[in-house]
């Protein structure tokens, strides 16, 4: 025999995450996994995971009107850029009219000056000519116009895009309330975490617990270890996966066969509340202890009884 453990199974703290009101506490204590263990008052919760869900569908019918715009933008950005294109050759066309007119009035003043055409004609040349002038600074305007409108309809395309880009991180943060919302309402139904037993049940139906506030604790019946405090001159002898026999000191009958899976990185004394500090130089030298985890990998003549926490065990480790 190099020890005197106490066996520690895992353990659950049911802790509540958010300000809620217990509505039914089942009270059964021997528990299966997933099996119900508090219902909390759920009627907020509903009401809010209905508006997150609205929200949602609101944000991504935005998301689809915004892409929609998308195209309609395009749509008058082309035409757009179709208008500018022919006011470009309207203007080219008028700058022709008016270099054929220019160059008629001046044959046509050369002619009247020198008595060969007649005034009528000359009128009509000049005349063409202020028409063509006029056409030109028309053309001119309009070709300025369809610029203008052209780059508005880029403008608005470049607005619907960033309107896409911000529905999207709407979307996004709609959907990440809904999920936040739906965790809130699952939790509401507390299911044990594990096959064990309900123990050090602090809530009651009615009660209005805080978040953080510790409910109940389930005890696994099935992750068995023990944690055995060995003498630190003890250690040389010890290695992982040495094979241990082990003794229960309420069950008698019962033999346990297990193995050193680990030790730890520190002793007791380091993990306590106020760990000693020997430096005023009186210093007595005490042998101190160090956890050991053995694993339990077989158990016979224990029938229908359960291992609890805190029971003393005898343990004998096969060094050779």
């Amino acid at each position: 025999m190099l020890g005197h453990p106490n066996r520690c199974p895992e353990n659950y703290n049911i802790l509540i995450m958010c300000r809620l009101k217990i509505y039914n506490i089942i009270s059964v204590e021997v528990r299966k996994e997933g099996d119900t263990l508090i219902i909390f008052d759920v009627a907020d919760l509903r009401e809010q995971v209905l508006q997150a869900e609205a929200c949602y569908e609101n944000a991504l019918t935005g998301l689809e009107t915004n892409r929609a715009a998308i195209n309609a933008a395009q749509y008058s950005s082309d035409a757009a850029q179709f208008g500018a294109n022919a006011a470009k050759d309207g203007m080219e066309s008028a700058k022709s009219r008016l270099w054929q007119a220019q160059n008629d009035f001046d044959r046509v003043q050369k002619m009247f000056e020198k008595g060969a055409a007649t005034q009528q004609t000359f009128d009509a040349a000049k005349a063409g000519l202020e028409v063509a002038k006029a056409q030109l600074e028309l053309t001119a305007n309009q070709f300025n116009s369809a610029g203008a409108q052209n780059k508005n309809a880029n403008t608005q395309v470049t607005m619907q895009n960033l309107k896409v880009k911000l529905s999207e991180a709407q979307v996004k943060e709609a959907q990440a309330q809904l999920q936040l919302t739906k965790s809130q309402y699952n939790r509401a139904f507390v299911t044990s975490p594990c096959n064990g037993i309900v123990s050090k049940r602090n809530a009651n139906e009615g009660q209005l617990v805080m978040a953080g506030t510790s409910m109940m604790t389930v005890v696994d019946t099935e992750k068995i270890w023990i944690t055995a405090n060995f003498k630190e001159t003890q250690l040389d002898k010890l290695a992982p996966g040495q094979p241990v026999d082990i003794k229960v000191d309420a069950y008698p009958k019962a033999r346990l066969v297990g193995e050193v899976e680990s030790v730890s990185g520190a002793t007791g004394a380091k993990f306590s509340l106020l760990p000693a500090d020997n430096a005023s130089g009186n210093f007595v030298k005490v042998t101190q202890r160090i956890p050991v985890k053995i694993h339990i990998a077989k158990v016979e003549g224990l029938g229908s009884k359960v291992l609890f926490p805190g029971m003393n065990v005898l343990i004998d480790v096969k060094t050779r």
